[in-house]
């Protein structure tokens, strides 16, 4: 939910997800010191995985240094005041570009994450993620071990981060190939080894279409590694129960909150910068999807590409995205004994028997299924069974 602000006299109260604080203008110092940092969200963007990634470590970097967080619906309802801090979390290049340029205009400092190269940047302080060092690593793991196919899959060219991501393959793999969404993540899915039939590596822009891939692929009777390795961008909860497990190029979401915040900080406190920009290293995590081979660090080129800008469906809205997402907010919240207890639903055991075993109340126990429910988007637990059986695997309930 979206957190408001409202001025009255010279009382200023903040909303947010602690409990409420009223400053007075009076205490000149106090203020000073715990000045206001404003967020914007896409609306798009903001139900996604990575989005509350980076709130949670932007939440947890603010709360740390008691500085209070204004969350804003839009620039139309309310406009940041003059020399103030506000960082905007998108994907759209065309809103991240507007909503920097309005911010300017108002000579209000922001802060955005892997912004295209046109956004405005006079008053922008921007936090890259190195894809062209993490692509040239990924190229490097696979030549190594023999994959010459690869196929960059599931690129979202209404993402930033997804053309900078196709920007740095195309300089790190040259005889690579680009698979974009044009209509659905499960046809994108069922149609590459056709349309690639040589393939033998994947790299996946981000975990859940490589999970959605990892699953189609095994539906083809596909062998993974054997046949074909996959890799992906990011590691998130839902990861850590799909098996095989995932290969990934990882990047800290949570981390680049908590930078956010640091970058707000430095500014507020040394008046003659306007702005910053950082750079984050990604790390390759080898899995079973291929095969737990070593990765083994070779010198690194930099090279700066052209970005891809195309139209495609709408990513976030798709259904397979969408239930991934829900899945993924369910296992970022859940106890190892909630995993038990939808084991032990999966298997037809009785509610009583569950709770004799995990010494709770059966009571207890039919809450924490309804929250695991909601937490889903599911209405019934058949739903969620079959859920958990499509993307976890058949054998997901095995103890």
């Amino acid at each position: 939910m979206m957190k408001s602000v409202s001025r009255r006299h010279n009382t200023k109260k903040i909303r947010n997800s602690r409990p409420n604080i009223v400053l007075s203008l009076q205490s000149v110092v106090v203020y000073s010191l715990i000045m206001d940092v404003y967020v914007l969200i896409e609306p798009l963007y903001k139900d996604s995985l990575w989005c509350r990634q980076y709130l949670d470590g932007l939440k947890y970097e603010a709360g740390r240094n008691s500085i209070p967080l204004v969350f804003i619906e839009s620039l139309d309802g309310y406009m940041p005041p003059e020399n103030g801090i506000c960082t905007l979390l998108g994907s759209t290049p065309q809103w991240l570009r507007k909503m920097s340029a309005d911010l300017a205009r108002n000579t209000i400092r922001c802060i955005v994450v892997n912004p295209d190269c046109s956004i405005e940047t006079g008053m922008t302080s921007q936090i890259h993620i190195d894809f062209h060092k993490a692509m040239q690593m990924a190229a490097s793991y696979f030549a190594i071990h023999h994959r010459n196919h690869t196929v960059l899959f599931g690129v979202n060219p209404s993402s930033t981060t997804d053309e900078l991501k196709a920007q740095a393959f195309r300089t790190a793999f040259p005889a690579g190939t680009i698979s974009i969404h044009e209509s659905s993540v499960s046809q994108s899915c069922a149609t590459l080894t056709q349309k690639y039939p040589l393939v033998d590596s994947v790299l996946c822009c981000n975990e859940l279409v490589a999970i959605a891939l990892l699953r189609q692929l095994q539906l083809d009777k596909r062998a993974i590694p054997r046949e074909i390795w996959l890799m992906t961008f990011g590691r998130s909860a839902i990861a850590n129960y799909i098996k095989p497990s995932l290969t990934a190029i990882e990047v800290d979401h949570i981390l680049v909150g908590r930078q956010i915040i640091k970058i707000a900080q430095f500014l507020l406190k040394n008046h003659a910068f306007s702005t910053l920009c950082c750079t984050l290293d990604a790390n390759i995590i080898p899995a079973e999807t291929t095969d737990n081979a070593s990765f083994i660090v070779s010198p690194i080129e930099r090279h700066i590409g052209d970005q891809a800008s195309e139209n495609s469906m709408n990513f976030y809205q798709d259904p397979i995205i969408e239930e991934l997402c829900n899945l993924d907010r369910l296992f970022s919240s859940i106890l190892p004994s909630d995993f038990t207890l939808l084991q032990g639903v999966a298997n037809n055991r009785k509610y009583a028997e569950i709770a004799e075993s995990l010494g709770m109340s059966e009571n207890a126990i039919k809450y924490r299924m309804k929250r695991m429910m909601g937490l889903a988007e599911v209405d019934h637990r058949l739903a969620m069974l079959s859920l958990l059986e499509r993307y976890l695997g058949e054998d997901w309930a095995k103890g």
